[in-house]
């Protein structure tokens, strides 16, 4: 069997998964490609192929399916805050917690 996958044309490395794809995948196998995630996303919805969403969106929508749980793409991330938000106490332990440099695993939700 032959798995086809949706991918974004444009390669930006902030979008891991795109690019394991384009790297992992061979290019008869990226059925479709386009410039919208949300056009992607639709692709996705119809059944044209496989491509990575958040779990959330899974979770969500009975008719996608989770078919690698395992892959997990790190990437860096950088914490903005106003400054007039700077000096609460959260957002400073927060920001205690990123300057002790371990390493650290987040898990988004939206």
């Amino acid at each position: 069997m032959v798995h086809r996958f949706i991918a974004m044309k444009d390669r930006p490395p902030h979008l891991l998964w795109n690019e394991w794809i384009h790297n992992n995948v061979s290019e008869q196998n990226i059925v479709f490609l386009c410039s919208n995630s949300q056009v992607a996303f639709r692709s996705l919805e119809s059944g044209c192929g496989i491509s990575a969403v958040p779990r959330s969106v899974v979770k969500n929508d009975a008719d996608l399916i989770k078919i690698a749980p395992h892959l997990h793409w790190n990437f860096p991330i950088w914490a903005l805050v106003h400054r007039d938000m700077f000096n609460l106490a959260k957002i400073k332990a927060f920001i205690e917690l990123l300057q002790q440099g371990k390493d650290k695993a987040f898990i988004l939700k939206f």
